[in-house]
């Protein structure tokens, strides 16, 4: 795939977005948190930006929970009053698999994946599936929506609390047409591109 086409790719994933967090909130899961008492989200890159973000959210209601990378050796033991969120859209990621099979059987494993035959879907004692569809320029633009969506349900949310968000994102879209070419230009070529955000909100930074 040449750069042009990736570009074209990217803008394409990025503009299927509206119909992919539909999908998902068209089909929602039936499990949630509600009896959990300590919830630990692990993934790598997008998926752990995403956890970061909810697990920001969920302490901010009082509960316990937190993120962290599926990778290194100070990973959070397996116990049986533990929740483990394992995320991996592919379900492939060796790290997410091995954390979320260190805890099979003692912790309560829950998978989130666009795979529901992946080896981490199989791992898991329970699976929330993304909805998000495969995207073609191998940037998680769709799956990161759709992470954030999906764990917010699994949290409590409604569908219906979440129903606004495929318009409102289809109707912000074509305004990026007015200013994100001249943005791109002033960026290219910076040795240096530093991304800013609340504590909170951490992980949207690193996603951008």
């Amino acid at each position: 795939m040449t750069a042009e086409d990736r570009v074209e790719a990217f803008r394409a994933d990025i503009a299927a977005s509206p119909d992919a967090l539909a999908r998902l909130l068209e089909t929602p899961h039936s499990l949630g948190l509600a009896g959990a008492r300590r919830m630990c989200l692990t993934g790598l890159g997008s998926s752990r930006f995403a956890a970061d973000v909810v697990a920001a959210s969920w302490r901010a209601e009082g509960r316990t929970a937190w993120s962290e990378l599926a990778s290194g050796g100070a990973r959070t033991r397996p116990a049986t009053d533990l929740t483990l969120i394992a995320i991996s859209a592919s379900g492939s990621t060796p790290e997410v698999v091995a954390a979320a099979q260190s805890h099979r059987g003692v912790s309560q494993v829950i998978a989130v994946t666009e795979r529901p035959e992946s080896a981490l879907a199989q791992s898991a004692d329970e699976v929330v599936l993304l909805h998000a569809g495969r995207e073609t320029a191998g940037i998680a633009c769709r799956t990161f929506r759709a992470t954030l969506a999906a764990l917010a349900m699994l949290g409590g949310a409604r569908p219906e609390d979440l129903a606004w968000t495929p318009d409102a994102l289809a109707e912000r879209l074509p305004l990026a047409r007015a200013w994100a070419a001249e943005v791109a230009d002033g960026i290219d070529g910076a040795p240096a591109i530093d991304v800013l955000a609340d504590a909170s909100l951490l992980g949207l930074a690193e996603q951008a």
